[in-house]
């Protein structure tokens, strides 16, 4: 049924509403992708929300990693979802 939910909202443009969705149901990597479809202030907050639900030492550096979010790298989903798969 949340694969549905997830599906319906992303068709409709509710992007928050599938990011929503997908983090309530452990879908994290589908919530981040997701976030850096809705626009950089999604992704900022959904991040946020990721680190706040998986902390980590290392996510100390979060606040220097702002350039991930940036323009230039939003369309690239790929390299984010890499760099994130290769920090966590």
């Amino acid at each position: 049924m949340q694969e549905d939910d997830i599906q319906r909202a992303i068709f409709v443009g509710n992007y928050e509403g599938a990011v929503d969705t997908a983090l309530k149901v452990g879908r994290l990597a589908d919530a981040l992708l997701i976030a850096n479809i809705g626009g950089p202030e999604l992704f900022k907050r959904t991040m946020a929300r990721y680190m706040r639900r998986n902390p980590r030492p290392y996510m100390a550096v979060r606040e220097r990693a702002g350039w991930l979010v940036t323009p230039p790298l939003q369309g690239c989903w790929a390299v984010l979802l890499g760099l994130l798969l290769k920090l966590g």
